[in-house]
């Protein structure tokens, strides 16, 4: 091992042992038992880090190119986040479908003749325990009992975070203080608007799993190429040792990076706007 690699070697572990040191900070003065399970908590706290550290260091003693271990580490560490981008829209797809039955449920409920507030009471009882208004629909009830109507509808929409429940809720709250007077014929509308938008919004995030295969398959493939030149040709890598090399290597990974990125922002679409500015719980 060349001794610049042997110091960065150095370097990159004292910075795991520095990350140790952090994690047990402030432990002192407690039980052993106590010092442990906060130790083991700050370490599970930078996991991802600690992992992407560890595999830099096995690519960098594996190829003795420093460029290829920080990009195996750059991926490992932005995984997490494209996969945690990919739920979340799931998450609001999932949230804005929910939406739209809410809106269904309750126009059914006030056909057959029940006040507002009753309403919004049956509805909520109505959702299943895995819907993702279960609990915000709960909890406006109890705000219904301990608030009022009208910041119950408020609190339910900031507890959303969806745009179409932000125009019910103006809708209803509007309803509330003129007796109920148009709400059927809002109401209506607001189903055929949540329809076209589940409808849109489906067909987009059908658009976008192209794209998100697409930043995959880039990943996989300089991934693949990586590995088999590094197994199968370690000659042809060591021509990427040299200072020269390495150089040439970062631009075809910036290259490759700003591929990823361009996919990565074409499968993030801007979300709608919402009504109501969110609040803070508290």
């Amino acid at each position: 091992m060349s001794p610049s690699l042997a110091g960065m070697v150095a370097g990159v572990l004292s910075a795991v042992a520095l990350l140790t040191l952090l994690a047990a900070a402030g432990t002192t003065g407690v039980p052993q038992i106590e010092r442990h399970r906060r130790l083991v908590a700050g370490l599970l706290s930078h996991r991802r880090t600690l992992a992407a550290v560890v595999v830099a260091l096995v690519i960098l003693v594996a190829t003795r190119i420093v460029v290829l271990g920080v990009a195996a580490a750059a991926v490992l560490w932005l995984a997490p986040t494209m996969i945690a981008t990919s739920r979340q829209r799931r998450r609001e797809q999932a949230m804005l479908e929910a939406v739209h039955l809410w809106l269904l449920q309750l126009r059914t409920v006030l056909a057959a003749g029940s006040g507002l507030e009753q309403a919004l009471a049956e509805v909520a009882t109505l959702q299943p325990p895995h819907s993702p208004l279960a609990s915000a629909s709960h909890r406006m009830v109890a705000r219904m009992e301990r608030l009022g109507p009208i910041r119950a509808l408020r609190g339910f929409a900031n507890d959303v975070d969806n745009h179409v429940a932000d125009a019910a809720v103006a809708v209803l709250v509007n309803a509330l203080s003129r007796q109920n007077v148009g709400v059927a014929t809002a109401l209506d509308d607001l189903i055929a608007w949540g329809e076209q938008d589940v409808r849109q919004q489906r067909d987009i995030d059908a658009r976008l799993q192209s794209v998100r295969t697409e930043r995959w398959m880039v990943i996989a493939i300089f991934a693949a190429l990586a590995c088999y030149f590094t197994l199968a040709n370690p000659e042809l890598m060591a021509v990427y040792t040299t200072s020269l090399g390495q150089v040439v290597l970062a631009a075809i990974l910036g290259v490759a990076a700003l591929c990823l990125w361009s996919l990565d922002r074409m499968a993030r679409p801007q979300r709608p706007s919402r009504f109501f500015i969110r609040e803070e719980a508290g």
